[in-house]
């Protein structure tokens, strides 16, 4: 009766620090599932207004993190409700680090049982954080799990947003889709594999198959038309411009293929996460805008999570690194950060430096883009400042930014800081870098505790 009790004397709840309290009151009660669940249907003229902000800034979140427990429970409380179905898939996105692995995956099907999940489809709220989609082996006592409901929870991410798009995402689809016996789900598998292999022959068969339409080659494909097939049958096919990268390449990093000109005019393909020479490419072409792009040479601001040789990093939030790591980080020494970072990079044990090497600069082959993009790479470590505020100022640092940025053979430099970096450093080194048209990347000592922290190095 308490439930029902509670139900007659609330009357609708105005304001988020009304929610905050009561909910914090009821928590821990003997009826909290209920009373919660009431309490959340009382609230829900609150949630409307915060849906054109960023959930992760609006007191969704400080109701989200009170009501932080296992989501199966949560979803009794959450699952009638749009406050609380909205409070449910920020809490997902929080889950295991912000990770859909094998760990978690029996949690998707509940997704799907929101009620009021196709009104949060049609809102498109902006719930602040992408989730990593990990599912590269899917273990034995998982596979009795309906596939089938899990792939369509996916795909509920996917059209919400949600989702890091990156070749992982795909692998995983690709994994899921494998072990289903529905015959649509099989043939997305099969258009995956097209779009993976970019033959251009299949592409236009496929082309054909989807829309009805015959093309003799790829420059009468209309793209934006077969993107929308694609996605209209749950082929996890995106296309962001910012996934186009160019640092003396192009690099495809979507998962869609991506017509260009050569220097001749002839057209032809980047498959997804490819790339190409810089120098053979005239312009590029935006399938979903239907414009044709002039690339530039376009160096600069690289960060931790695109390089692809510290591809592990992207698991852990910085938002889950404590104090305690952090000091970790504080006391190694520059040589044991060195040594690592080789480790990470499969160059373990220290080496003396040879001809080709820069004093207290230590160089390394780093992947950037993908598996095939190999690049010299300059890491100048800092542990410690100098002066009153024991910043690393340029009296600490010049010689060794100098002698990186002038190596020709150098395309990434990077600056690792432990002590607080000084702003003039920081704008001579990107000025610099820009000048020279050379990549670059400032590790702090948060940022280097999460390399490490994925590597399980500290």
């Amino acid at each position: 009766m308490h439930d029902e009790l509670l139900d007659k004397i609330l009357s609708e709840i105005s304001s988020w620090k009304e929610l905050v309290n009561l909910l914090k009151q009821y928590s821990s009660s003997p009826y909290s599932e209920r009373v919660l669940n009431i309490i959340l249907k009382k609230a829900n003229g609150l949630s409307y207004e915060l849906l054109d902000e960023n959930l992760s800034n609006t007191p969704l979140r400080d109701v989200a993190e009170i009501l932080n427990i296992d989501l199966k429970k949560l979803f009794e409380i959450c699952h009638d409700s749009f406050l609380g179905n909205l409070i449910w898939i920020y809490r997902l996105t929080k889950n295991n680090g912000g990770i859909i692995d094998q760990n978690n995956i029996f949690y998707l099907p509940y997704l799907l049982k929101l009620k009021y999940i196709d009104e949060i489809y049609f809102a498109q709220p902006e719930f602040g954080r992408k989730i990593l989609v990990r599912l590269t082996t899917i273990p034995e006592e998982y596979k009795n799990i309906n596939i089938d409901e899990v792939l369509d929870a996916l795909r509920v991410l996917f059209y919400l947003n949600l989702l890091e798009l990156d070749e992982e995402l795909i692998k995983s689809f690709k994994n899921l889709l494998e072990l289903s016996q529905n015959a649509r789900e099989r043939e997305v598998f099969r258009l995956i594999e097209i779009i993976e292999k970019c033959d251009i022959k299949n592409l236009l068969e496929t082309y054909e198959e989807l829309t009805g339409k015959k093309a003799k080659n790829i420059d009468e494909v209309n793209l934006r038309e077969f993107y929308q097939k694609l996605i209209e049958i749950g082929c996890p096919v995106f296309f962001r411009q910012d996934k186009i990268r160019y640092n003396g390449v192009v690099y495809n990093g979507n998962f869609f293929p991506m017509k260009y000109k050569d220097k001749n005019g002839i057209t032809k393909i980047i498959p997804p996460f490819k790339q190409v020479p810089l120098e053979s490419v005239q312009k590029i072409h935006h399938p979903i805008k239907d414009i044709w792009l002039i690339p530039t040479e376009i160096f600069g601001k690289i960060t931790l999570d695109e390089i692809y040789s510290f591809r592990e990093v992207k698991k852990v939030k910085s938002e889950n690194i404590g104090k305690e790591l952090v000091k970790k980080i504080e006391v190694l020494s520059e040589d044991e950060i060195e040594e690592k970072i080789r480790t990470i990079v499969g160059e373990p044990g220290h080496t003396e430096h040879g001809p080709l090497e820069i004093v207290d600069v230590y160089l390394c082959k780093l992947k950037i883009n993908n598996e095939e993009d190999l690049r010299n790479a300059g890491i100048i470590i800092k542990k410690r400042g100098t002066g009153k505020k024991k910043q690393i100022t340029l009296r600490d640092i010049a010689n060794q930014i100098i002698k990186a940025v002038n190596n020709d053979t150098l395309d990434l430099i990077i600056i690792i800081h432990i002590a607080q970096l000084a702003d003039d450093v920081r704008d001579h080194f990107i000025n610099l870098c820009n000048k020279l048209n050379k990549m670059y990347c400032i590790i702090d000592k948060q940022e280097l505790a999460r390399l490490f922290k994925a590597y399980g190095l500290i």
